[in-house]
């Protein structure tokens, strides 16, 4: 048994395992840090979670009911 958790992106509630949104949240501080020497580092980083945000509504809109790890690994892959 796995446990979930609820989360918000760009005003769309998720429901996501704690391993994925581990993941995914490493993710995306990992961009933010990896941008952050550059001038518009909010905006990038605003762009790549805009872009999870998405792909993961793509996913719920063909009816997936909780993002999965193998989600946000193959987010992750699809953006770099």
């Amino acid at each position: 048994m796995k446990k979930n958790i609820t989360i918000n992106i760009f005003g769309t509630v998720y429901s996501i395992d704690e391993d994925a949104y581990v993941l995914l949240n490493n993710y995306l501080e990992g961009m933010k840090n990896y941008f952050s020497n550059q001038d518009d580092c909010n905006e990038v980083a605003d762009d790549i979670e805009h872009r999870v945000a998405e792909l993961l509504w793509e996913k719920k809109d063909n009816g997936m009911e909780a993002v999965d790890i193998a989600t946000v690994k193959e987010i992750i892959d699809k953006i770099g």
